[in-house]
């Protein structure tokens, strides 16, 4: 089993989704960069639980139209979305209320320079300082029963199944004691 694990930052931008003739992005300084003049953006795809959210970021240049942020389903339709025409920090706050896979947009609406420094995509509904992302994924041994049957990672808890099997003749069987795991039967077909 795997488990993934991560900060408060949800936006990953090594897995963004965008048009390198459009955009770049400067890992080093964690900042993208437009000067298209057309309609342009990048986003990732996240599944999301119920809950709020907020999308911020750090506008450093911004000549022509307006920057944007936006949330859509990953079928692309609309669920909220916002338009700033400063530089600054800006920032979307939101309410999923039904569990799925969202698209969390940042772009450009139309002409000119837009530069975004810092994307972050947290729980709540007020943007908190900037932490970088932060993903860690472990694999995990799932403890077992004996017997077969299921086991509860938090508690360790478990149901054990018991199988029927019916001996004959073909069957030889030892007594054995086996410290520290003490006396038992074995049977040997």
């Amino acid at each position: 089993l795997s488990l993934t694990r991560c900060g408060k930052n949800l936006f990953d931008a090594t897995k963004a989704i965008y048009n390198p003739a459009f955009w770049s992005y400067d890992s080093a300084s964690n900042e993208w960069r437009t000067e298209e003049s057309q309609a342009t953006f990048f986003f990732v795809e996240l599944p999301l639980t119920p809950g709020s959210y907020v999308l911020s970021t750090q506008v450093t240049a911004l000549e022509g139209d307006q920057a944007k942020l936006a949330i859509r389903t990953i079928e692309n339709v609309s669920v909220v979305q916002k338009s700033f025409s400063d530089v600054g920090l800006v920032s979307l706050q939101w309410t999923c209320e039904n569990e799925g896979t969202y698209r969390i947009i940042l772009g450009g609406n139309s002409t000119g320079k837009v530069y975004m420094k810092n994307p972050m995509f947290e729980f709540g509904s007020t943007p908190t300082p900037y932490e970088p992302y932060q993903g860690d994924t472990y694999d995990i041994a799932l403890p077992e029963t004996v017997y077969g049957g299921t086991v509860d990672v938090v508690t360790g808890e478990g149901e054990k199944k018991w199988q029927y099997l019916e001996l004959n003749s073909d069957y030889s069987f030892f007594i054995y004691e086996n410290p520290p795991y003490g006396k038992g039967v074995s049977c040997v077909a």
